[in-house]
């Protein structure tokens, strides 16, 4: 298994960014990859993945690329008052990602999970993209966005949730 830490200048979002990518061994001429993109939490990165869980193990038996990419504390949301991560995870990546590995083009070999955040971002990007991805998961995922009125205002996380989602 090949573990790829990408580094580039994305054109949506106007800065370098990050992706953990794996690779099965042994590519095979004309091989065309499933692929699943795992998004992570809140407060977390493109690297909880890696760290955090025994993803690596459960990749050796099955002929998968997996994408982990950065999105901050975006809720993978185009935000009102920042960055659109959710235009570049759904057109910037993939049309990178297809740039760069043989991956395939069939909507049923293309995947979304994430956790927490990411599976709030998994559930919204499969959706409004069902025309690309087959399959959306979100474990434990921050789906009630109703408590965002419970958080005090004027904290660092307040402060947030009024940039990504607006007023």
């Amino acid at each position: 298994m090949a573990w790829i830490d990408m580094n580039f200048n994305s054109r949506v979002l106007e800065l370098n960014t990050s992706v953990n990518v794996f690779l099965p061994d042994q590519i095979k001429p004309g091989e065309k990859f499933k692929i699943l993109y795992l998004l992570h939490g809140y407060m977390g990165d493109y690297t909880d993945w890696l760290r955090f869980s025994s993803l690596e193990r459960y990749l050796w038996e099955h002929r998968l690329m997996v994408v982990m990419p950065s999105n901050n504390n975006s809720y993978y949301t185009d935000m009102d008052r920042g960055l659109d991560y959710f235009t570049y995870m759904t057109e910037e990546l993939p049309q990178i990602l297809h740039g760069y590995f043989p991956i395939s083009e069939k909507r049923e070999d293309h995947f979304i999970a994430g956790l927490s955040m990411g599976g709030f971002g998994a559930l919204k990007i499969g959706l409004h993209k069902q025309d690309y991805f087959s399959k959306a998961a979100s474990l434990s995922g921050a789906v009630d966005l109703e408590h965002i009125r419970t958080i005090t205002e004027g904290t660092p996380r307040h402060k947030l949730f009024i940039a990504t989602f607006g007023d």
